[in-house]
């Protein structure tokens, strides 16, 4: 799917993790729910080719592989997560577009702090995967700048099976101290 790019594949919790602005840096991150489906994180700023985004952040990426393309609305192979919740405007895009009728993407879509800090099973929009809940998240995102921190978990499977668990659950006997990996 990718082939551009080598994304780090987030295996535990990483807090404070670095995401570097992607037009000059392949730096993304991949939270895996499973071998077909999973989520990628990027910082898309405004330099260079993405000079002309309209905002300016986080962007997170629904891939599920098993799709052939984006004509279901409902279950598409590559969606953005956009950050402001609700009615996902790029969605249902039509140009010319009346107010409220989707748009090419605007300043709240991607995730910066104070805007929109959090990804997670529970937030608008989460990270359930389009069966289940997946046990993932990205949290304390930053403020938007060329160099961005986040934190990230990645659940490992019980027994095959994904364990959802939440950020108050760190402590549960299959994370141990030792995989709380702080990256400075």
């Amino acid at each position: 799917m990718l082939g551009w790019i080598t994304p780090t594949v987030v295996t535990s919790y990483l807090n404070n993790a670095p995401v570097a602005q992607a037009e000059t840096n392949p730096v993304a991150y991949k939270l895996t729910y499973s071998a077909t489906e999973y989520f990628l994180v990027e910082n898309r700023e405004k330099m260079g080719y993405d000079s002309f985004l309209p905002g300016s952040g986080i962007l997170i990426w629904h891939v599920d592989e098993t799709m052939p393309d984006n004509t279901d609305e409902t279950h598409k192979m590559v969606d953005v997560e956009e950050a402001h919740g609700g009615i996902q405007e790029l969605d249902f895009w039509s140009w010319p577009s009346p107010p409220g009728d989707g748009n090419e993407g605007d300043l709240q879509d991607p995730f910066y702090s104070p805007l929109k800090t959090a990804f997670t099973d529970t937030t608008d929009p989460n990270c359930q995967a389009y069966a289940s809940l997946t046990g993932l998240w990205v949290t304390d995102v930053s403020v938007a700048g060329a160099l961005m921190t986040a934190d990230f978990l990645s659940p490992p499977p019980v027994g095959g099976v994904w364990v959802p668990i939440n950020k108050f659950q760190l402590l549960t006997p299959w994370i141990s101290a030792a995989s709380l990996i702080t990256v400075a």
